[in-house]
């Protein structure tokens, strides 16, 4: 599945509040198994921040929110 396919699957939950719950609601969506949710933490900085101190992850997708509520996903 294509990132605008996935985007399309999930853009009415935009303005809806966050829970939890509703990365594993994306991940049945969409079939992609990691999805990040704003108190997830992504990466362990290293020192150096050298390429490897990020995990890069091109079919992740990730749930922006402001107070609370789903303001945006990045793919």
């Amino acid at each position: 599945m294509t990132n605008e396919d996935a985007y399309a699957r999930i853009k009415h939950m935009i303005g809806r509040p966050y829970h939890p719950c509703v990365k594993g609601y994306i991940q049945c969506l969409t079939e992609r198994t990691s999805v990040v949710g704003p108190d997830d933490i992504m990466f362990t900085p290293a020192f150096d921040y050298n390429s490897e101190s990020f995990d890069y992850d091109p079919l992740r997708i990730t749930i922006d929110t402001q107070q609370g509520v789903i303001v945006d996903f990045f793919l």
